[in-house]
């Protein structure tokens, strides 16, 4: 349930809850706002660990970044490995 397909609607997938928790977040915001954000505007019925395998999916696509708690929300363009 990575990706969505004929059976699993964008939204039930990780990518699509991904992209609407990264257009959902602030700039930066501690793990439990994020947790309360997840499941009030994306999931209600969500478990942790679905919201965990959502965090990694946006971290693994360097989305957003951790300092301790906090969860910090990377601009789309600003990849630290591509260099102009």
């Amino acid at each position: 349930m990575l990706l969505p397909d004929k059976f699993i609607a964008p939204a039930d997938s990780l990518v699509g809850a991904g992209l609407h928790l990264w257009h959902a977040m602030p700039s930066a915001m501690t793990i439990g706002e994020a947790w309360f954000l997840f499941r009030t505007r994306i999931d209600n019925q969500a478990s942790f660990f679905h919201f965990v395998l959502v965090l990694d999916v946006l971290f693994v696509l360097s989305l957003i970044d951790s300092e301790e708690n906090i969860l910090i929300r990377r601009d789309v363009n600003a990849d630290p490995t591509i260099s102009e």
